[in-house]
Formats: structure tokens, sequence, C-alpha cells
């Protein structure tokens, strides 16, 4: 072994002993002391890697707060999504510390940064999910412009998250020097863990879920909604700028996320917009699901949830099939091959050879400097490569043995949830809906399910279809439901005198 990984060999061995002296503290506020902020000069990149729950923003909004107060300094607190932002600046005005702290999203910051501005002002800046500049460089090709001017600013620097290993990596390929702190929950949260690979299982426990429980869905914007469509007893979130389904979103139950910290419905579908920093603290909340490829994003959607007095839940994890892993990989290889394609033969090659009318997202579009040039996207790059060394080990060792290593949990432990439960079929939608008075409201909503859940795209249009209809399906499908139609008697219903349909089980 050569003296220079000696070298990095003791380093590491230094950090993980650091590591583990610290891993008995409780809070991020017993890790870093007020003799530790004196000690953070102009340039420093401080990196707190502790779990959700832990208390980084309690620790920013308090002890940072504290001592920029006395000491006439100015904060700079940056988030990656809407949602976590409003939440951060309801709690600031509620505490009357906007005097200090200034909160700003990064894509706003991206959009100053296009135009030559950005606020200069402020003494710390503190990087809160810093893994947001790896995670949604899949879909914004700006994350690289804008890490680029952050790490070379004169000022603390102060990034935040519970998934920071892709940025430890990046900055140390970079060679940008750190001070970590670090802390670990050896606190287990969890009941049963079930891995499943058909959508319609879940729907189907989902189905069954107890009166005094709710559960929150991550995945897709599509998956979401569609889910969303089957349950009554369920809404719909996602991002505003989600350009398909962002004006389907239930503003009222996202508002109350913000403020509230819970949500009113049993059932939460929604997307990973609700995946960074967002608390919801509701005991109520046992059953969490989720529909995603990396484990940064698994481990934030876990984090949602605050626990308090021995709470726990059951979480369900869609287990990645080989196909599916193969097809992200390549998809991984393919874009890197394009990068090193266009770093070799230039940009009119690279077009021509791609048939490429628009910029891949592996390319800034401006450089930090102004002046235009086209280069290509290190972020982007890094996670290409990153995420072929990952899905690789994926496929090899199987996506569930992999995410079990990870989040600490033993593979014998975890259950197999389509083996415990048949899918979700249309038997089940009509006794969601037996027994029970259909006005005009709900009749159309049970017309879209079951059309939806029967044909998957109806060929009639919904209004179009009565009475007469559905009871003529039901019998060429061999259902054992009739649909009748009765008119409502009670003066006390706000619907006296209204036709309702009314299923009954034959």
């Amino acid at each position: 072994m050569s003296g220079k990984q000696d070298q990095e060999w003791l380093q590491i061995n230094l950090i993980l002993k650091r590591k583990d002296d610290l891993i008995l503290k409780k809070t991020v506020s017993d890790i870093i002391q007020i003799t530790d902020i004196e000690n953070w000069k102009n340039g420093d990149n401080i990196l707190i890697h502790a779990p959700t729950g832990t208390g980084k923003s309690f620790f920013v909004q308090n002890s940072l707060y504290d001592y920029c107060k006395s000491n006439n300094k100015k904060m700079l607190y940056l988030t990656n999504r809407d949602i976590l932002k409003d939440q951060f600046c309801q709690e600031l005005i509620k505490d009357e510390k906007t005097d200090v702290i200034k909160i700003h999203n990064y894509q706003e910051v991206e959009q100053n940064l296009l135009k030559n501005k950005f606020p200069i002002n402020f003494d710390y800046l503190v990087i809160d999910e810093c893994h947001y500049f790896f995670n949604d460089a899949n879909f914004n090709r700006k994350t690289d412009i804008i890490l680029k001017y952050l790490l070379i600013m004169d000022n603390v620097k102060i990034l935040m998250s519970a998934t920071p290993d892709l940025m430890i990596k990046y900055l140390k390929i970079k060679k940008i020097d750190i001070k970590e702190y670090v802390f670990k929950q050896t606190q287990n949260y969890y009941n049963d863990v079930y891995f499943y690979k058909n959508d319609k299982v879940i729907q189907k426990m989902l189905s069954e879920l107890p009166e005094n429980e709710k559960a929150i869905y991550f995945t897709s914007a599509k998956t979401a909604y569609e889910t969303h469509q089957v349950f009554d007893n369920s809404c719909f979130v996602c991002s505003k700028h989600n350009r398909i389904y962002g004006w389907k979103s239930n503003k009222d139950e996202f508002d109350n996320i913000i403020n509230n910290k819970k949500f009113n419905s049993q059932i939460l579908c929604c997307t990973t917009t609700l995946d960074n920093g967002v608390n919801i603290k509701d005991k109520l909340l046992k059953h969490i699901i989720i529909d995603q490829f990396e484990t940064d994003t698994i481990i934030q959607c876990l984090g949602r949830k605050r626990f308090e007095d021995g709470e726990k839940v059951n979480i369900y994890i869609k287990n990645k099939c080989g196909r599916s892993l193969n097809t992200v990989l390549n998809k991984n290889i393919k874009g890197l091959e394009q990068a090193d394609f266009l770093n070799t033969n230039g940009l009119d090659a690279y077009c021509q050879k791609y048939k490429k009318k628009d910029l891949s997202k592996m390319i800034d579009l401006k450089s930090i400097d102004g002046n235009g040039k086209l280069v290509i996207n290190t972020i982007m790059y890094f996670k290409f490569q990153y995420n072929i060394m990952i899905f690789t080990k994926m496929q090899n060792v199987g996506f569930d043995n992999y995410i079990c290593k990870k989040l600490g949990i033993n593979i014998n432990k975890v259950k197999y949830l389509d083996k415990e439960y048949d899918q979700y079929t249309i038997i089940d939608l009509l006794n969601r809906y037996v027994d029970k008075k259909l006005f005009k409201h709900k009749q159309e909503q049970f017309k879209d399910k079951f059309l939806t859940e029967l044909f998957k795209k109806p060929k009639l249009s919904h209004k179009s279809i009565g009475l007469k209809t559905i009871n003529a399906i039901l019998d060429d499908y061999s259902l054992n439901y009739v649909v009748t139609s009765k008119k409502e008697r009670s003066r006390k219903s706000e619907h006296y005198g209204k036709f309702y349909w009314y299923i009954i089980k034959l």
C-alpha cells in the first residue's frame, strides 16, 4: 500500500472513530455546541449528517439563530420544496425570527443566478436537504450551476441531509474540504416490513384498512392519482408544477399538511413532493407505502413521519424486478455514453449522432460566469456513474436485499405482501358501495371507478351510462350484484325527494 493510500485510510479511520464517538448523542444540538459555531470560519463547509427527526432545523432555528442574533449576523436558508419552505416560513414568523433568517427555494436562486443576481448580505448559508442537487438532477439541469456557485462562496456553508452520501463522495472527488458532524439513530420505528410487486395488492390492503388507521403512499403522479380515484376516503397531492397532474392536486390537504402537520383523509396518495423536510405528526398514520428506485428517496419518504411515545408503523416497499432494474441501468449507461461522446467529439457531432433537437439533461444551459458556454453537467455525469454502480449491485444481490441492508433491516424478517393478499378486484370495489345511498355525485364517482376498473380505458362516456347499462354489464360479467333506484323518503335528509342508486349483493 502506498504512502498516499496509508494517509487516506488513516483519515477514514479518524472519521469513523469520530462517528462512533457521536453515535450516543441524542440531537444535533447535542453534537454542535456554541464553541463549534465560534470556530467556524468564512469559506468552511460544514456537513450535518443526521436522520430525520434529530433536530437539524431546530438547531438552525435556535442555537445558530441565537448566535447570529447576539453577534449581529445574518443567515440565508435554502430549501428544495415549496411545502417545506412554507412550513419553515410559518415557524419563523410565529417565533419572530425573520430578522435574522431569510428563506429561499433553490429554484428561486437558480433563476436569479441565470440573471446574474444573488443576495450577498449574509454570513451563514444553510443548504438544507443538500441531496437535492443529485436527486433532482434527473429532471432539473440547473442543479449543477447553483452547487458550483454555492461552493465557491466565501461564507460559512452548512449542508444538511439525512442522506448525504452522494454529496460527500462528490465533494471528496472535487477535493473540497468538509467538517462533518454525524448522528446515527439506533431506535427502530418499524413493525412489519413488506415488499410487494403488484400495485393491485396495495389497493387490496388499502381497501381493508381499519377506520382508525391512516396510510401515506409515495409513488408516481400517475399511480397516485389513479389510486386516489379508487378510494373515496383518499386525497391526491403532487407538485403544483406538474404539467399533467398539478391542477388535480388537493390544495386544501396540501395547506393542512403545512399548517397542522396532518392530513384529513385516511389515505394520502402523493408524489415525492413530500419526500423532503415535511413533518407529519399523526398517531393514526400506521402505514407508509413507497414505490421508488433510489435508496435516498426511500429513506426520505420514511422520514416524513415524526414518531412519539414508542410509535411504530408498517412499511411497504415496491420490489423492483430484474426487468425494471435492467431498464434504469441501461438508461444510465446510455446517458454516460452520450456524455463521453459529447466530450470527445463536440456538440455538432453529438446532436447529429443522437438526433437531438433539444439538449439533454447532462448539459448545463449556462455557465456560472454568464458567458453562455455549454458544458457537461458534472452532477449529472457523477449521478450516472453512481447509479450504474448501485443498480448493478441491486441486480446482483436483489433489490429487497440491497434496500434492507441500507435500512438496517434483517431480510429474514421481512414479509412479501403478494403472498398475504390477493389483488384488488372489481368485487372489492362493488363491496365498498353495497348498501350505500348513491346520490348524483356519488353515482358519477361509482361509474368512473367501476368502468375504469373493468375496462381500464372505457370506450363510452361515463355520463352517458345509466342504470340499465350498469346492470347489463354486471349481468354480462356474471357479477352477482344489482343496482336499483329508490327515492329518499326521510324529511330530515338534505336529499329528501331525490332518487339515489342502491347496490345490492345477490
